[in-house]
């Protein structure tokens, strides 16, 4: 038996008459959900920010800074120091001064134009380990990033090389893109369910 919207009307109106009469029904329905809502929604924060790091640059060349600007253009991170010395990045971690380490090796910016393997050095800071692996997280997508970047750049002079020459290529570049919380903060991903799973208590009372 369908309800008409009628009748869902009536029942909606009792519904909210009922609650407003009764001050301890009114309480459990209005506060308890307000501090839920708060207290999962922006207490519970899984997102890392404010990632300080200090970096060695053996390479000192226009490539191994372009990657070194992917960490300091980002959001989530601040660098802290450019050390004349890898000796220095101990200490600063034990004094809890920096959250991670980075090294960028000799000939980086060679081996990256020919696409040869780096082995970039990272120490990270694991003194709270949910935070070291999301950072360890973030630094795995920047560095991807970067390497695709190159990756795809090459790519792309090598196209345009042999249009020139007459002889047809073609490329597929994949982009990713999120439709829903395209920033990925978790508050996003949690407080919608919280607020179904407040909907689903408060029916159950």
């Amino acid at each position: 038996m369908k309800l008409s919207l009628h009748n869902i009307r009536i029942m909606i109106k009792k519904e909210f008459t009922l609650v407003m009469r009764d001050p301890k029904l009114r309480a459990i329905m209005i506060v308890p959900p307000i501090l839920m809502s708060l207290v999962f929604g922006y207490a519970v924060n899984t997102d890392v920010t404010n990632v300080s790091f200090a970096v060695f640059d053996r390479d000192r060349t226009s490539l191994s800074r372009e990657f070194l600007q992917q960490f300091i253009a980002s959001p989530y991170f601040e660098m802290y120091a450019y050390l004349d010395s890898p000796k220095q990045s101990l200490r600063l971690i034990e004094k809890g001064d920096i959250d991670f380490y980075l090294e960028i090796p000799n000939n980086f910016g060679k081996n990256v134009k020919i696409g040869k393997p780096v082995a970039l050095q990272v120490i990270l800071d694991g003194t709270d380990s949910s935070r070291a692996s999301v950072i360890q997280s973030y630094i795995n997508a920047l560095t991807l990033s970067y390497v695709q970047e190159h990756f795809i750049s090459t790519i792309k002079m090598k196209v345009m090389q042999r249009l020139q020459s007459g002889i047809s290529s073609g490329t597929i570049e994949l982009i990713p893109r999120y439709w829903f919380n395209q920033d990925l903060k978790s508050i996003n991903f949690y407080l919608p369910g919280v607020i179904a799973m407040l909907i689903s208590l408060i029916t159950i009372m």
